[in-house]
């Protein structure tokens, strides 16, 4: 069981989720439950199937959202994310517009 499965997070979840990874790509997308034997055969097995509702967005060292171009992992793409490098998971709201950059903080 990985830190992000140790209270039920994953499991319990419902509704559309943002995750930063290390490479400080963000995801925005719906958590997708795997079955036990598509983990089994993964070569990385501690990972999360994401569902995306938006294009994926780079965040830049100011906070700023930008399109990532070309766009790598766009909406309706089902990406896998190692937890590991996983910075942090957080409700979704809206995508942030490709054409105007949305600021990220409070």
């Amino acid at each position: 069981m990985n830190r992000w499965e140790d209270n039920g997070f994953l499991s319990n979840f419902a509704g559309a989720v943002n995750v930063l990874t290390e490479h400080r790509i963000v995801f925005q997308g719906r958590i997708r439950r795997t079955r036990d034997d598509e983990r089994k055969n993964c070569s990385q097995p501690e990972f999360i199937v994401l569902e995306l509702r938006c294009d994926a967005m780079f965040l830049t060292d100011s906070g700023t959202l930008v399109a990532i171009t070309p766009s790598l992992y766009q909406a309706t793409d089902v990406v896998r994310i190692n937890v590991n490098e996983i910075v942090s998971i957080g409700p979704n709201g809206i995508c942030a517009d490709e054409t105007n950059t949305a600021t990220t903080g409070n």
